[in-house]
């Protein structure tokens, strides 16, 4: 089980086939085997009514949005909208759910995930080990879902079938529905726009050099960086692939067969990871800088910049999680990358000092340069504090982690945080409103003093029974 902002995951594991939910803020898809057909009495009604498809992708939710993909002229029918938590309890209601639509022939649905207003899914067909990656909804979307929900339905549907068009020259109609949604004539113009913002179906969207969406158990492949990179010394922790896609406001993140990493979407605060500021990222593109401090240095082309020019990677990567305008990704050897927004501590680019556990010791230091900024390409997290260890008063940080026990075993990605847990089985958090906030109390004399507060740099979460993995 795992939950977001206003969102739930769910993974149903069966033999030998497997179902997961994840359901997103304005919609969730199911895909579900044969065998789980009899899970509710309102999934048998709806199937009833559509073929029955081995390992489809179902979902309810908002049908606005396009995230469940179906076609333009299901847009403004509410067929499974979701129901609220007293319903289900009180009145003994149960979930519809439908089938997305826009699969071929025998493709069926191997992964899954829900954004906030659109859906991605990884499909295969049978017989054949190839992947591909289809997107519906509104992927490249954030703003203007929140000013849609906030119309009145008449206006909204107005809006939503205004807005989906094709063609380079609007009519007055789709001027003012673009104009109430805050739609631009940059954007418009744009030929990636128009194909790709508003998807009422399951499109495919294609990977760069022909590389396929990775699945989540599948063997990492080696490359020839692996075997000649120096720069870690321990060989790979993670040999098969964790989670391959990930969804968000507006942005999506996927991870190849050769284990690149790919995202698409919004690209204000640099979320997509690509080395570029800019409104939106319209097709997959590689995630730069993905590669510890040694190996950029070793490896890197000469550049002004040479984070943000890194266009290869240092190790395969195997999973990815993403949150409001941030990513974080782990690779083969337990490293650990973070990008996008970061004026909260989402990246963990601080360090604990000296002075949180010790008192005597010096006050006097600069906070980190890089802590609170944003970046467009992506940094290693590597200041993880050992909690075993106390500083000396001379020392200016806190003791960290040895590089072996500081090797990354599970990552994950709140709206603005993120959580790590080493192979040493120690677990992290940083990012916004995270932590008790020591200076704060209830005696009403400081009010304008909030009970929580950030944390720049991983902190040690106690309270984590010793061997449990």
């Amino acid at each position: 089980l795992d939950t977001g902002c206003e969102a739930t995951t769910i993974y149903i594991y069966t033999r030998p086939t497997r179902a997961m939910a994840s359901l997103g803020r304005r919609g969730g898809v199911l895909f579900l085997s044969r065998r789980l057909n009899d899970l509710t009495s309102s999934h048998r009604s709806t199937q009833s009514q559509t073929a029955r498809r081995d390992k489809s992708a179902y979902g309810f939710g908002q049908q606005w949005t396009g995230a469940l993909s179906r076609g333009a002229d299901g847009l403004f029918v509410e067929e499974a909208p979701e129901l609220k938590p007293d319903e289900i309890q009180q009145f003994g209601l149960r979930q519809e759910m439908v089938p997305l639509l826009g699969l071929e022939g025998d493709e069926r649905v191997i992964d899954a995930s829900a954004g906030w207003g659109h859906s991605v899914v990884v499909v295969q067909q049978n017989g054949s080990t190839k992947t591909k990656l289809k997107v519906c909804g509104r992927p490249h979307d954030f703003q203007t879902l929140l000013r849609l929900r906030r119309l009145p339905d008449v206006v909204q549907n107005f809006c939503i079938q205004h807005t989906m068009n094709d063609t380079l020259s609007p009519s007055i109609f789709q001027s003012i529905a673009s104009y109430l949604v805050g739609e631009n004539e940059v954007t418009q113009n744009e030929e990636a726009y128009r194909q790709y913002s508003n998807m009422p179906t399951l499109l495919e969207l294609r990977l760069p050099f022909g590389e396929c969406p990775a699945l989540s158990g599948d063997c990492v492949p080696k490359r020839a960086t692996d075997q000649n990179d120096e720069s870690t010394d321990a060989g790979p922790l993670h040999r098969t692939f964790h989670n391959t896609i990930a969804t968000s406001a507006g942005l999506t993140a996927v991870i190849s067969n050769t284990g690149s990493l790919y995202t698409f979407g919004l690209n204000h605060r640099g979320q997509c990871g690509t080395g570029e500021f800019g409104p939106n990222v319209w097709r997959p593109t590689q995630v730069r800088g993905l590669g510890s401090i040694r190996s950029i240095l070793d490896h890197g082309a000469p550049s002004d910049n040479l984070f943000k020019d890194f266009q290869k990677q240092q190790h395969p990567i195997v999973s990815v999680a993403l949150g409001l305008q941030h990513g974080i990704a782990l690779d083969s050897a337990g490293q650990v990358f973070c990008w996008g927004k970061g004026e909260r501590g989402q990246l963990g680019l601080g360090r604990r000092f000296a002075s949180e556990d010790n008192d005597a010791a010096s006050q006097d230091v600069e906070e980190e340069p890089n802590q609170n900024r944003t970046f467009e390409y992506a940094l290693k997290v590597a200041h993880f504090y050992d909690p075993t260890k106390s500083a000396t008063k001379n020392d200016t940080y806190a003791p960290v982690l040895s590089e072996e026990d500081s090797r990354i075993r599970l990552v994950a990605a709140g709206m603005n945080f993120c959580f790590a847990v080493t192979e040493s089985n120690l677990p992290y958090i940083w990012g916004k409103s995270i932590l008790p906030n020591p200076n704060y109390s209830q005696d009403g004399l400081n009010v304008r003093t909030s009970p929580v507060q950030d944390s720049t740099y991983p902190r040690f979460v106690p309270g984590l029974p010793p061997g449990l993995r």
